[in-house]
């Protein structure tokens, strides 16, 4: 992504910290790995995928319950994952052991992780690289972070063959590209809000008159609108994100200001149709 849209998303999640960190509704450590799990399954479309709390299995030895077990297919490959989470405390070797020893008496062999948001004992950590058990830190506010990542690369159109293919939904939007046709994340923009056409050919002509060959015009589908809705009222305190240019019959009658500002909550409710 672009220097602009990683600090776009430093402000992203500092902003977010400082609002929800000491949030009493937080739903906890198992509750947010669910999640966070689920939101990439979505956004990456695996389609079909098991993903299961407290999940009883029948072991080589005995009966087993998984905290969490995630399970998908992708590219005719099948892989499962068991995963535990340790809560407001150190990871120990106990704990590493306990959630290899599951992963032993599995039929299917599935990649084992830890998830904490505390510290890792010296002991842990050694023994989960000799016995291949992964640690991984979860921080709530990076985690949502990268899920808009996730949502923006999944939703932003990706060179030519897609603007083609991408019908403004009512929208129409103004990127940067590179070489290649693919968009480097940025759009046109006037006075820090996103400008919106309502027809293609109007914005294709905001190009070539004021724009150079480094842009491109691109379809906002209903899902895109609603993803930059979301993102825009979380970063910016003012009333007004977007702004709408006129069309060009309005513009021919010479009005001061050819575009008017909508807010956040306004481009939903009389353009979104969810």
């Amino acid at each position: 992504m672009s220097k602009d849209n990683n600090e776009f998303l430093r402000n992203f999640e500092n902003r977010m910290r400082q609002e929800l960190e000491n949030d009493p509704d937080n739903p906890g450590l198992h509750t947010n790995v669910v999640s966070s799990l689920r939101a990439t399954a979505n956004i990456e479309r695996l389609g079909t995928f098991v993903l299961e709390e407290n999940y009883k299995v029948e072991g080589k030895s005995r009966p087993r319950i998984i905290e969490i077990y995630f399970e998908f297919e992708q590219m005719g490959n099948k892989e499962r994952t068991i995963v535990e989470t340790v809560s407001n405390r150190e990871v120990i070797g106990d704990d590493i052991e306990k959630l290899a020893n599951i992963r032993n008496d599995l039929y299917h062999f599935s990649k084992a992780i830890i998830y904490y948001n505390g510290s890792v004992s010296e002991e842990a950590l050694l023994l989960s690289k000799k016995i291949n058990v992964e640690l991984k830190y979860f921080d709530y506010f990076k985690e949502v972070s990268m899920y808009v990542v996730m949502q923006l690369k999944t939703l932003l159109p990706n060179g030519p063959k897609v603007e083609k293919t991408t019908v403004g939904d009512p929208f129409w939007t103004i990127m940067e590209i590179i070489e290649d046709g693919r968009t480097t994340g940025n759009y046109y923009q006037q006075n820090n809000k996103l400008v919106l056409f309502l027809s293609k050919k109007q914005a294709q002509k905001r190009v070539e008159e004021l724009l150079s060959k480094k842009w491109c015009v691109f379809g906002v589908s209903q899902e895109h609108l609603i993803v930059l809705s979301r993102i825009t009222k979380t970063m910016s305190n003012i009333s007004s994100n977007f702004l709408i240019v006129f069309p060009e019959f309005m513009e021919a009658n010479r009005i001061s200001n050819n575009y008017y500002p909508i807010s956040n909550e306004d481009i939903i409710k009389f353009y979104w149709r969810g």
